[in-house]
């Protein structure tokens, strides 16, 4: 076993996670900024 792999048995799901809220924030934002462009024009 790798030294790397044993302190970061985490990283895998760990960047699948922050993978999946990185794109849910991305999706919030862009209904924020149609919601925003819908009330401006």
């Amino acid at each position: 076993m790798h030294p790397e792999s044993a302190q970061y048995p985490w990283s895998r799901g760990f960047l699948e996670d922050a993978y999946r809220i990185l794109t849910t924030v991305d999706s919030a934002l862009m209904v924020i900024d149609s919601a925003k462009g819908a009330k401006i024009y």
